[in-house]
């Protein structure tokens, strides 16, 4: 009887500690997926926040009617900047409408680049305030398909595309 008794009490700790152990490595297995989650949104959030931080700069840069050679050659350098970051963004996007307005951005960017260096002035100053537009309108359409994929709530995606004021290109995203 002792000896069933013992048994009986060894096979119930062993059992014990496998569910005990077992408890413990799904609840450490579930810390460790959120601190990998939580990880891979922050690398996100930071190669969003630099590549609109370098867009928004060169965008900055070009607002001007009138821009030298100087400035042209600061543009450029921005520019760059966007593109370096742009090509970050590639790597850790998962939504094909953030992979889509990052090419509309860095089109723009290309569009106005190549405008900038356009010898012919007065096909320089016919296009310029179209490439504005588009640049500004597809930083629009970034912002918003960053806080579609993040699931950002808050400001509706129809403010943010036409700035509070309804537009045609602010629909057609």
């Amino acid at each position: 009887m002792v000896v069933w008794l013992t048994l009986i009490s060894t096979a119930g700790a062993l059992l014990g500690a496998v569910v005990g152990g077992y408890a413990t490595y799904m609840a450490t297995k579930r810390q460790l997926l959120a601190a990998v989650e939580t990880d891979r949104r922050g690398r996100k959030l930071d190669a969003y926040v630099d590549f609109l931080k370098c867009a928004r700069s060169y965008r900055n840069a070009i607002r001007p009617s009138v821009i030298t050679k100087a400035d042209i050659r600061d543009v450029d350098v921005l520019a760059q900047a966007a593109f370096t970051a742009g090509s970050f963004v590639f790597l850790v996007a998962e939504s094909p409408e953030t992979l889509h307005a990052c090419r509309r951005i860095l089109s723009a960017i290309g569009d106005s680049r190549d405008r900038l260096h356009d010898l012919n002035h007065s096909s320089h100053e016919a296009h310029w305030p179209g490439a504005n537009e588009a640049m500004e309108l597809s930083l629009r359409q970034f912002q918003v398909a960053v806080r579609e994929e993040l699931g950002v709530r808050g400001v509706e995606k129809s403010w943010i595309l036409a700035r509070g004021k309804p537009t045609k290109e602010a629909a057609g995203m």
